[in-house]
């Protein structure tokens, strides 16, 4: 997709054109130019928005800075996010992006081993774990952790640890992350290794 250039005087520089946001987003860029009279940063839902919601406003030139904060929390899906840089003599300079807002964290769980599970082994076998992870945005890591301790990572499904087991009780949990940033965790789950 050809993004339209955006003109010298109105740029918007963060978040990045078709980025993942969430939370509390900075937007930053240049509002400026010859005969500048005031900015305004606008949010509307959906590629081509009928209804925009004015975030920030600015009656001082910015360049390469803030200019604004946007709250996106209990906001999902696309958006466009809209500068426009107001002139002395009532012309308008308008950049214009989309970003996907995602605040829903990823779903995670352990599928192998059971909870409660006993899995009775040889001494120096190893076993394999394995998790499932879902989410709109795409998960991009895995973490794996056994007793509180990270044990490593997943960067691709099928996500699977293959560990040395230990005899005892172990708590075992995934953490799962999604493109935007958003953190899942499974469930604990207690199981035992015996000989």
């Amino acid at each position: 997709i050809q993004m339209p250039l955006m003109p010298a005087g109105a740029q918007i520089i963060e978040p990045l054109p078709f980025a993942m946001v969430r939370g509390e987003v900075m937007i930053r860029g240049t509002a400026g130019g010859e005969g500048f009279a005031f900015y305004q940063v606008q949010a509307g839902e959906g590629l081509n928005p009928q209804s925009w919601i004015e975030i920030a406003r600015g009656d001082r030139p910015v360049e390469n800075g803030l200019l604004g904060r946007w709250d996106t929390a209990g906001l999902e899906g696309l958006y466009a996010l809209r500068l426009q840089v107001v002139r002395a003599d009532q012309s308008v300079d308008t950049a214009i992006l989309q970003v996907t807002v995602d605040n829903t964290p990823p779903f995670a769980r352990v599928l192998s081993p059971l909870p409660e599970q006993t899995l009775t082994v040889k001494p120096r076998q190893s076993i394999t774990l394995r998790a499932e992870a879902e989410d709109t945005s795409g998960i991009v890591r895995v973490e794996w952790w056994l007793d509180g301790q990270k044990m490593g990572e997943n960067l691709v499904a099928p996500f699977s640890w293959h560990w040395q087991a230990t005899e005892g009780q172990h708590t075992l949990f995934v953490r799962a992350f999604d493109a935007a940033g958003n953190v899942g965790e499974s469930p604990r789950i207690i199981f035992r290794i015996s000989r």
